[in-house]
């Protein structure tokens, strides 16, 4: 009997322990640890971890008898028991399989090459592109983002700012070279100013007619204009009908420079030549006459008298009025500074006549003057002396006709306009 009620016992055991471990081990280890536990409490549990110290759990009861002899494996592989009180629960390391490290090829790849920082020039230009030994041009240039900036000519490195412009008097043609310059380059921008040659005199004596048309008002005379101003005036629409007609005429309009090479040293013509000009520099000549000549496609040549434009008068051009009429290919020659009477005057009042007017024009336009209007057309030998060692070439006077020839350049004959030359008239004008 006592060998079944410890069998019993033993299976009773091995029944509470499966059940406390399942469920209430938590519990049975508080009532283990409990003080207040009754003595039949703390004799089962000691009990129990008796039987759990000695005898090994199987689950199932199908194995044959002898695997009671190693189960230590099978515990393990199966099951973990709780810790005892008061120990720590060892835990185990679960082993991991390295991960393996990617491998990366690393493609070439073009280091990039910075742009160089480079100046720019807006522009670099030229009030006249060709000239006549000893005339001036004009360059002008702006730029931006350079270090530094130079203008290079003749071999010759001038520092310059921008915005900027400089003067030059030329005698041979010559190549300009504007160069903006940062740490990483040099950007440039060139110019090249021609000098047109001078014809020397072969000595040869020649003639030519050539018609120089005379001008002076293009515009319709006030009511109350004086006989003189209603005889001088031609109106736009008849100065108009005037070009139209020359032009289906074949009449090519050319300057006094041509007309002068022609007889000094026999350089060609073109078929039909003419000359326009126009006295006395008046605002209309602007404002009328100057765009129609660029409509037909014409060149005309100003004598202008200089005081009443340096006075600021209403009634004449203004010297950027000048400057901007010059710069479109027309040619603006002196008439005298007070459009005075030269005949008998003293040297000395023929210079201040003469050269004020000439110095005036020059300074606007940059190029040299090399011919004379005579005022009034009133004139003498001292007045071509004068002249002539001014360095003018040539003067136009009031005296009726077209033929010119190479002993007669300071009195160059010219065909006056009126107020009643109509096409008809100026067709007669140019036959008679």
């Amino acid at each position: 009997m006592v060998h079944i009620r410890q069998h019993a016992r033993v299976y009773w055991a091995l029944l509470i322990s499966g059940v406390w471990l399942a469920l209430v081990g938590p519990i049975g280890g508080r009532l283990a640890r409990s003080n207040d536990a009754t003595p039949a409490a703390q004799t089962l549990s000691s009990e129990i971890t008796a039987i759990m110290t000695t005898v090994p759990v199987w689950i199932s009861t199908s194995l044959p008898p002898e695997a009671l002899k190693t189960p230590t494996a099978l515990w393990r592989s199966s099951f973990t028991p709780s810790p005892a009180p008061g120990t720590s629960t060892p835990t185990s390391t679960p082993t991991r399989k390295p991960t393996p490290t990617p491998t990366f090829t690393a493609t070439p790849t073009a280091t990039p090459t910075p742009t160089p920082r480079l100046a720019t020039i807006d522009y670099f230009t030229a009030d006249r592109w060709a000239l006549y030994p000893g005339d001036r041009v004009t360059l002008r240039w702006d730029l931006h983002d350079a270090r530094e900036a130079y203008l290079l000519y003749e071999g010759k490195q001038e520092g310059v700012v921008a915005p900027g412009s400089a003067v030059f008097t030329l005698t041979v043609t010559t190549a300009f070279t504007l160069s903006a310059r940062t740490e990483d380059g040099e950007v440039t921008a060139h110019a090249t100013i021609r000098v047109l040659p001078v014809p020397t005199p072969d000595g040869v004596s020649r003639s030519v007619d050539v018609p120089i048309l005379m001008y002076h008002y293009i515009s319709a005379p006030p009511r109350d204009a004086d006989r003189y101003r209603r005889d001088l005036s031609v109106t736009p629409e008849e100065f108009e009908a005037h070009l139209a007609w020359l032009r289906s005429q074949g009449y090519q309009s050319i300057t006094l420079h041509a007309l002068v090479f022609h007889l000094m040293a026999g350089w060609p013509l073109p078929e039909k030549p003419i000359v326009l000009t126009f006295d006395d520099g008046y605002r209309d000549h602007y404002t009328n006459a100057f765009p129609l000549l660029q409509k037909y496609g014409y060149v005309g040549t100003f004598f202008l008298v200089t005081r009443p434009i340096d006075d600021g008068d209403p009634n004449y051009l203004t010297w950027e009025m000048v400057a901007e009429m010059h710069r479109a290919g027309m040619s603006m020659q002196p008439h005298g500074y007070r459009h005075l009477d030269l005949k008998g005057k003293p040297t000395d009042f023929l210079v201040y006549e003469i050269m004020s007017a000439k110095e005036a024009i020059e300074a606007r336009t940059g190029e040299i003057t090399r011919f004379f209007c005579y005022p009034s057309g009133s004139y003498d030998r001292q007045t071509i002396r004068v002249l002539k060692s001014a360095g003018f070439w040539a003067a136009v006077t009031t005296l009726p006709g077209q033929h010119q020839t190479t002993e007669t350049l300071f009195e160059l004959e010219r065909l006056r306009v009126r107020n009643t030359t109509d096409v008809d008239s100026l067709a007669l004008l140019l036959h008679h």
